[in-house]
C-alpha cells in the first residue's frame, strides 16, 4: 500500500519502542522481523515523502514523544531501535535466519560513526573464529565492509573465507604486520604459509629497510635464513 496506508501500523510499532516502556520486545515479535523493520523504515519516508496534516501531526508526535527537533536525529533513534531489535532476535529469540543475521549486520557496517569501539562490536558480531556459528552471508558481509572502508573486518573476513593472500597482502597495504602474521599461520598447507611470510619479510626488507626485523621474523614461521638471503639489499 502507499506510505499512507502504512501510518497508522507504523505509528503504533514505533510507540512500543518509547524509552518509557519496558518488556516491548515480546509484543513486537508477533510480526515476523523484516517486517517490523521495513514498518520503521517507512516511517522517515512518510514524513519526508507526504505533505498533509495526518502526516505532519504524526511528525509533531515523534519530535514531541522523543524530544528531538531535527528529522535526522529521529531517523538515528530509530535506526538504534532496529538494532536493538534485530540483537533481540537473534540473542534472544536465536534466530537463524540468515536475512536477519545480513540485515543487523548491514546496520553495524553502515552507521554514522567511526571509533574504535564501533569497529569492535562489528567484529564481535562477524565472530570470524566461530564460522559454523554464523548465519550471514560471507560475501555479502565482504562487499559491505569494502564499501565502508572496514579494513579489518576485510582482512579478517578474507582470512575466515580462506582467502589468505588477500588477507596478507591487505594487511600489510595498511601496515597491520601483527594482522598479516596472524593470518599467514592460518593456512595448514606448509608452502602456503612460506609463501605468506615471505610476503610479509620482504615488505619489512623492501618497505622499511630493517633486515635485522626480517630476520627475527624467522622465529615465528617455518622459513630459513637461505630462503630470503636473495631479498637482502
Amino acid at each position: 500500500g502507499s506510505y499512507i496506508d502504512k501510518y497508522d501500523q507504523a505509528r503504533q510499532y514505533l510507540q512500543w519502542f518509547a524509552p518509557k516502556k519496558s518488556s516491548i520486545y515480546p509484543h513486537a515479535i508477533i510480526i515476523t522481523p523484516v517486517r517490523f523493520i521495513e514498518i520503521l523504515f517507512t516511517i522517515p519516508i512518510v514524513i519526508e515523502g507526504v505533505d498533509d496534516a495526518k502526516t505532519k501531526n504524526f511528525k509533531s508526535e515523534i519530535q514531541f514523544s522523543f524530544d528531538r527537533r531535527k528529522l535526522s536525529s529521529c531517523v538515528i533513534f530509530i535506526r538504534n531501535q532496529v538494532v536493538r531489535y534485530l540483537l533481540y532476535c537473534v540473542r534472544t529469540k536465536n534466530n537463524k535466519d540468515p536475512s536477519i543475521h545480513n540485515l543487523l549486520l548491514s546496520e553495524y557496517v553502515s552507521q554514522e560513526y567511526d571509533d574504535e569501539k564501533a569497529d569492535k562490536r562489528l567484529l564481535k558480531f562477524l565472530n570470524i573464529k566461530n564460522e559454523e556459528d554464523n548465519f550471514y552471508d560471507s560475501k555479502y558481509a565482504l562487499r559491505l565492509c569494502k564499501q565502508h572502508k572496514k579494513t579489518t573486518a576485510c582482512i579478517q573476513l578474507y582470512a575466515s573465507m580462506g582467502l589468505y593472500k588477500d588477507s596478507v597482502s591487505l594487511a600489510l597495504e595498511n601496515d597491520e604486520l601483527e594482522l598479516a602474521k596472524e593470518n599467514a599461520s592460518l593456512p595448514y598447507d606448509k608452502d602456503l604459509r612460506k609463501k605468506l611470510w615471505l610476503m610479509i619479510i620482504v615488505q619489512v626488507i623492501d618497505v622499511e629497510k630493517n633486515v635485522k626485523k626480517a630476520i627475527r621474523l624467522l622465529e615465528d614461521c617455518d622459513l630459513k635464513l637461505e630462503d630470503i638471503l636473495p631479498y637482502f639489499p
